[in-house]
């Protein structure tokens, strides 16, 4: 983890593989920054709310942490601004568009420590929003891992239980899991998709 945060910082966890404890260490390290007495703030995307009705983000695990949803990544810099946060956490930023890479490069630039947790690849395999962008301009990156529920291998992948109807379908368990290449590949392959 990085030690000094009186300069800017770009923090991002990222996995391809849903159920990897993305959400889960963005929550651990923003606990980290409050036990350690700094201001913290954390946004989510107003699309990806789940497991609560609440204004907190919550881990498939069922962790949970106070967030303010957004719909514009702009509304993250004007929060910014107007409270002046020592650490801003960001959860899904595969949800948005490709303002957010701007808003985290000008957070950072003003000395705001930044950690951004997302998805890097669809469940067909290719890159997911502004994931590459933020990857691009990271301090540091974290990759998570979740386990496949077909052959227990490290998860690299997340596998749609069915053929998709939009480009983006938000889901849990109920659409997604997490498989390894080598299983990703088969399933997909048994559907007749294309790898």
């Amino acid at each position: 983890m990085h030690r000094n945060i009186d300069y800017g910082w770009i923090d991002v966890i990222t996995s391809g593989s849903m159920y990897a404890g993305k959400t889960t260490e963005l929550i651990r390290r923003i606990r980290t920054f409050i036990l350690a007495r700094r201001t913290a703030v954390v946004f989510q995307p107003s699309v990806a709310r789940r497991y609560t009705e609440g204004e907190e983000v919550v881990s498939h695990d069922g962790l949970r942490l106070q967030a303010r949803y957004v719909d514009n990544p702009n509304e993250i810099l004007w929060y910014a601004e107007t409270h002046r946060p020592d650490v801003i956490g960001i959860d899904e930023v595969q949800f948005f568009d490709d303002g957010l890479v701007e808003v985290v490069q000008e957070l950072a630039n003003r000395g705001h420590y930044v950690i951004a947790a997302g998805l890097s690849i669809t469940s067909e395999g290719k890159p997911f929003g502004c994931m590459p962008q933020l990857l691009a301009i990271a301090d540091n990156i974290t990759n998570v891992y979740g386990v496949c529920v077909v052959c227990g291998e490290p998860a690299t992948k997340a596998f749609a239980l069915r053929p998709k109807t939009a480009v983006v379908e938000i889901g849990a368990d109920d659409k997604y899991e997490a498989r390894c290449r080598r299983c990703w590949l088969e399933g997909r392959r048994a559907r007749g998709e294309a790898v």
